[in-house]
């Protein structure tokens, strides 16, 4: 899940990132796939000094997945 942020935070900004934080990283419900085919995803981005702030919320049906509050920064 956490690479699925990682990756959806990288086409946002159009840049290649790397986690350097993960502050607080919460695993809520697990996701089966072949129950739970969607998922809803909201990012919450902020830049601050060059390095890239998330808040990220998964949620399936009306089960909360995961939460995440992770710094990235730019692989470039």
């Amino acid at each position: 899940m956490i690479q699925i942020i990682k990756e959806l935070t990288e086409k946002s900004l159009g840049k290649d990132l790397f986690l350097s934080v993960a502050s607080n990283v919460k695993f809520m419900a697990i996701i089966n796939p072949e129950t739970d085919p969607v998922l809803l995803i909201d990012i919450n981005l902020s830049e601050i000094d060059g390095l890239f702030k998330v808040k990220s919320t998964t949620i399936f049906g009306e089960t909360v997945a995961l939460k995440l509050s992770a710094t990235f920064k730019s692989a470039a």
